[in-house]
């Protein structure tokens, strides 16, 4: 019951906020409250209910449909010029229909196929559909007499108003439609990522322009049934009923930025519409304050329907309520963790001067425990790792120490005395590199810095000082970009680069770093691990969370290992080795972590000849056979990514040949690709890869949809979204939780098992594990060792050296955008790394 509620709290909230207005409004004017009022004010809203399912469906698919009025009023002087013609209801219905269909094609053209904004191309059409029903009649109406016309619109059904009767129909329609069929849950990814959409290899144009073609034919509906109630087709019908369909719509919890919306909601926020007015009518307000009032109560309507409005309303009061209860805040509600501050570390014993001792730490998620009673100890000038499996509460930690995650209970111990963890809420005395950017993308890296920095900074000898700044630290790295540059334009590697900076240039005593390597070439990372001497000479504390063993040893004098939330113990680095860390972190004995699979070879299954993108890209080929692994190594920019992008049909190509099963794939041809059996996973998985704000059962199956039918039966999605949770180890186990509420691991365990569901013939393989513990690396190249053995052919780029020796049949080597080899399993590695520089030194 509880978790029902909660999927539904937006609806429910604006229901009672319905039902408040209806008891005020009847309180006020007890004649609001008579049967035939209430039913004739969901009659009037019925065609704006009708329009706001359809405006639901174009949001979550990021887009915005403004010329729905212009297409209604069109569409009913197409009614009535063809009942008026022939005197046939069918054909002027169907007129009408195919009208709004037809403009909702051309909408769905310009804005799917030719990426014109959305907002600008539907408001123009909404003026030439505005023209268009003028000059049909010479800007005169059309009277109809037509008893089917005038019935859907002032008719009853079984004591029903026929208008209510399409409505309900409307609303059973859509919520199908968005909620079983395959397209709906298309809309819905597509909105909620464009970028993934397009590397999952979806028909995006297509779904975009099936988007408004659905709106269109709406508007046509919503056409039928206003000419029914006037009796008359008018040529300014439906004036500005885009407007309250769009409200209605975004009260209902449609998200302009896409990939959310409710049809329930959409209804309930078209009632609230219709309500609202109907009661300040009945009270005789003034249309101006009719306006005003109106737009506070939607304003209102939407906070309180906004679960993050209500988070942050719970996040103030929490603390004040805390305090009111109990002077001093959690440490009186928390007696155990006191008790314990005074004692020694119950984990390493000889641990001196630490900086800060957190103590208690602990954080649930409803009924998953994230973190349980974490104690760790934080020393000056010394690098502590934090290590775990994913999902074990790295991330969690994180965040409960930068105050972005209020935690439920702990305290810090030191730099000044002790205090809650509980009332932390900013995070002020340290500063994060973050796994997932945070990097504003369409400002400069100078802008971002001076937004952290604060408006004192905005003055020209202020920016100019942390200008230089910028470049000092820059230098260090060889970021080789202007500062003026917009974020967006930076590559993966630049961008996380960019988040170290933007952490150093902070100057906190503590500073978090979360995978600051996921995406650094061999250079840049030597020259973060000198930016982390130098940090520890200045006193800094230092939290490195990385996969990379290799890196923990070199960098840490500490290791913490998290397991299910808790602390499993703490280690000098000097004591321990990769192997006891591994069992510390996964609870038992991994032999091989990039394992060789053997399997039979057949057929070439894929097949590049001159590849050339005429740019990164200069030329390459290769070929790869059923049941053969070909990893591709490279340095960063040495066109590894840009060549998968190629072959998927994600990029475009300027020469060179692509063929996948005997298929010839056609260049930027992502459908083609999928149709011969292609699948891709990209490197930037939070840009390409993740659908956030779906669940872990919805991205898990998107890419199966195509095969299952136009409307899958859900049984049958979560048996799929629940085998490959297990056989990929997901945590939490759960098919309904959002993917953006994973850890970084579990995302790209998502991601890859979204592909690996299609069993593809041909896998494209971008950085893989990046940002994935040790056993899930070991899992997932077990899952693609059994791909491989069923004939698939698998290519795979890879940072880590060791992950590509140690898996590929072949390995080829980019540099400088062109191919080298492929070279033998067993070449070494001094002899890959003098190939993959060999083009620079061209």
């Amino acid at each position: 019951m509880r978790s029902l509620i909660e999927r539904w709290s937006h609806e429910l909230a604006i229901a009672g906020i319905a039902f408040i207005a209806v008891i005020v409004f009847g309180l006020i004017e007890p004649r609001y409250l008579l049967p035939g009022n209430l039913i004739d004010i969901v009659r009037q809203t019925a065609v704006i209910a009708i329009l706001a399912f359809a405006m639901t469906a174009v949001i979550a698919a990021r887009g915005i449909d403004m010329s729905m009025g212009g297409i209604l009023a069109l569409s009913g002087m197409v009614l009535g010029i063809i009942l008026s013609a022939t005197g046939s209801e069918v054909l002027a219905i169907l007129g009408a229909i195919a009208t709004g269909c037809a403009v909702g094609l051309v909408n769905g053209v310009i804005t799917g196929v030719f990426g014109i904004n959305a907002f600008l191309s539907t408001f123009a059409m909404l003026a030439v559909m505005r023209a268009g029903a003028l000059m049909v009649n010479e800007s005169s109406s059309i009277r109809v007499q037509g008893p089917f016309v005038l019935w859907t619109g002032q008719g009853e059904l079984l004591g029903v108003p026929v208008s209510i009767v399409v409505m309900a129909f409307m609303c059973a329609l859509w919520i199908f439609l968005l909620g079983r069929m395959r397209l709906g849950r298309w809309i819905f990814a597509v909105g909620n990522s464009p970028s993934a959409a397009v590397a999952s290899l979806l028909p995006v144009p297509t779904i975009i322009m099936s988007t408004y073609v659905l709106s269109g034919l709406s508007a046509g509906i919503g056409a039928v049934v206003t000419v029914g109630r006037l009796g008359s087709a008018q040529p300014l019908a439906g004036a500005g009923i885009e407007f309250a369909a769009l409200t209605a719509a975004i009260i209902g919890g449609a998200r302009l930025n896409g990939g959310r919306g409710s049809i329930i909601g959409t209804f309930l926020g078209a009632i609230l519409l219709g309500l609202l007015g109907t009661g300040l009518s009945f009270m005789q307000i003034s249309q101006q304050m009719t306006y005003v009032v109106t737009g506070t109560m939607v304003i209102l309507a939407v906070l309180i329907a906004d679960p993050a409005f209500r988070n942050r309303l719970l996040r103030v009061a929490g603390p004040l309520a805390g305090r009111d209860r109990a002077g001093h805040g959690e440490a009186a509600a928390s007696p155990g963790i006191a008790q314990r501050s005074g004692s020694q570390d119950p984990v390493v014993e000889g641990k001196l001067d630490a900086v800060v001792r957190v103590r208690g730490l602990s954080k649930s998620y409803g009924a998953i425990q994230a973190l349980s009673k974490v104690d760790l100890n934080i020393r000056p000038g010394k690098v502590l790792a934090l290590l775990g499996e994913n999902g074990a509460g790295k991330s969690t930690l994180v965040k409960c120490l930068g105050g972005t995650v209020r935690c439920d209970a702990g305290e810090l111990l030191g730099r000044g005395g002790a205090s809650s963890l509980r009332d932390r809420s900013d995070g002020a005395d340290c500063a994060i590199v973050h796994q997932h950017f945070s990097l504003v993308p369409d400002l400069s890296l100078v802008d971002n810095l001076v937004a952290v920095r604060g408006a004192g900074f905005s003055a020209f000898g202020q920016r100019k000082r942390l200008r230089e700044k910028l470049n000092e630290i820059r230098s260090e790295f060889g970021l080789d970009v202007d500062a003026s540059v917009p974020v967006r334009e930076l590559t993966v590697g630049q961008r996380q680069i960019a988040e170290i900076i933007k952490a150093i240039i902070e100057d906190k005593w503590l500073i978090i770093m979360d995978e600051p390597t996921s995406a650094l070439t061999v250079a840049e990372r030597e020259a973060l691990f000198k930016v982390i001497a130098e940090l520890k000479s200045r006193g800094k504390a230092v939290i490195y969370i990385s996969h990379k063993l290799d890196e923990i040893f070199e960098v840490a004098e500490h290791i913490a290992v998290l397991r299910d939330g808790k602390l499993v113990g703490e280690v000098t680095t000097a004591e321990t080795d990769a192997a006891e860390l591994i069992r510390m972190m996964v609870g038992r004995q991994i032999d091989a972590v990039f394992p060789h699979v053997e399997a039979a070879t057949s057929d070439v299954a894929l097949l590049v000849e001159d590849l050339c993108d005429g740019n990164i890209l200069a030329s390459a080929s290769f070929d790869v056979k059923k049941g053969e692994i070909l990893g591709i190594v490279g340095l960063m920019g040495s066109g590894r990514t840009e060549l998968l992008r190629c072959i998927a049909g994600l990029s475009g190509r300027t020469a060179g040949s692509v063929t996948a099963g005997g298929q010839h794939i056609a260049p930027a041809d992502p459908l083609g690709g999928r149709a011969a059996g292609i699948g891709y996973v990209p490197e930037d998985r939070l840009k390409d890869g993740i659908f956030a704000d779906l669940s872990i059962g919805a991205n898990l199956t998107l890419c199966r949809l195509s095969n299952l039918g136009v409307a899958p039966r859900p049984a049958m999605l979560r048996s799929i979204a629940s085998d490959w949770i297990d056989r990929l180890d997901v945590r939490p186990r759960n098919p309904l939780m959002r993917v953006g509420d994973l850890s970084g691991g579990n995302q790209q365990k998502v991601v890859l098992g979204r592909y690996l569901a299609m069993s593809p013939t041909v896998l494209l393989l971008d950085e893989p594990t990046q940002g994935v513990d040790v056993g899930a690396k070991s899992e997932i190249h077990r899952l693609i060792g059994e791909l491989k053995k069923t004939g698939a052919a698998i290519v795979i780029v890879s940072s880590e050296l060791p992950e590509v020796l140690g898996v590929a049949d072949r390995i080829l080597v980019m540099s400088a955008g062109r191919s080298y080899g492929p070279v033998p399993r067993g070449t070494t590695p001094e002899t890959i790394m003098a190939m993959a520089l060999a083009g620079l030194n061209r």
